[in-house]
């Protein structure tokens, strides 16, 4: 990295790639080696849809860039 303290900013330490959360569920199950049982239900009011994080300014202001996909990661996690 280039800057150790980049103060007073809020970075996304992300992929930039989006992950439904049903995605993730299914992802960890697999890593698990189980079925999720997912339940949908109807939206809440003031809900987001969609969030997906934006790695650029961690980039820019950290010189730091993931590396480490979300399902590598997951299983690095798990593993423990």
């Amino acid at each position: 990295m280039r800057h150790a303290s980049v103060p007073g900013r809020v970075l996304n330490v992300c992929t930039g790639q989006a992950t439904s959360i049903a995605g993730l569920a299914r992802t960890i199950g697999e890593l698990l080696s189980v079925t999720p049982r997912i339940d949908f239900a109807p939206p809440r009011a003031g809900e987001i849809h969609a969030s997906l994080g934006d790695p650029t300014q961690c980039r820019e202001q950290l010189g730091f860039a993931a590396t480490v996909g979300l399902r590598e990661g997951l299983r690095q996690t798990l593993a423990g």
